[in-house]
């Protein structure tokens, strides 16, 4: 009768020890996931410190940034008004300059009409009349011309050159006769003293006649 208690009691001893292992290998088993844990926890907490301490620089480099093109800004704002200004008293000033050009293109043109240097020196007188007919400020190449044209008249003024023109007689009968030209004076031919004249529709076609009565001390 002793047995059977005996065999309980050692089965029961081994049912024991095999919980106790169980337990052991589990509690192992737990403490190995438990550091895996720990161990993601800490890699995801030093992953997170990265991040916020890389987006905390880019925070800073954006403020650093945003400061630097707000007074890049500011700095624009302030020389584009005076470029502004600039421009304002500049275009006065061409205006006033367009203003001159144009009067002394008009005074040019209205001699060039009339004297007897457009009989032979009229080469930029194409150019006066674009600078007088224009609304917009001059060209470099038509004030350059301007120049020349007014040059070319003082140069002419001190000139004494034979020329051909188209004469026409008493009788309107029309032939090209020797003349010379007298810079910006007068034109004398074989007969004396020309007057001449322009066409209404083309100031440099010229047409000469004699004077009805000529001037005193006419060689």
């Amino acid at each position: 009768m002793l047995v059977l208690p005996l065999l309980a009691a050692i089965t029961q001893v081994h049912a024991n020890n095999d919980l106790l292992q169980q337990a052991q290998t589990e509690n192992q088993q737990q403490a190995v996931h438990n550091i895996q844990r720990e161990s993601g926890f800490s890699l995801t907490e030093t992953s997170y410190l990265k991040q916020k301490s890389e987006l905390e620089a880019q925070r800073q480099q954006l403020q650093l940034q945003t400061e630097q093109l707000s007074e890049q800004f500011s700095n624009n704002e302030n020389l584009l008004a005076t470029r502004e200004e600039q421009l304002r008293l500049d275009t006065g000033s061409l205006g006033e300059l367009f203003g001159v050009v144009r009067q002394s293109a008009k005074e040019l043109q209205s001699e060039l009409n009339t004297s007897v240097i457009n009989l032979d020196r009229a080469e930029h007188s194409n150019v006066v009349d674009q600078i007088v007919a224009a609304k917009v400020l001059p060209s470099m190449s038509q004030l350059t011309g301007l120049w020349l044209s007014i040059s070319e008249q003082i140069q002419a003024s001190g000139e004494l050159v034979k020329t051909n023109v188209r004469y026409i007689n008493g009788e309107g009968v029309a032939s090209e006769v020797p003349a010379y030209r007298i810079g910006a004076v007068g034109l004398i031919g074989e007969q004396g003293y020309l007057k001449w004249k322009t066409q209404s529709n083309d100031t440099t076609a010229f047409s000469v006649a004699d004077y009805l009565k000529q001037p005193k001390d006419v060689a």
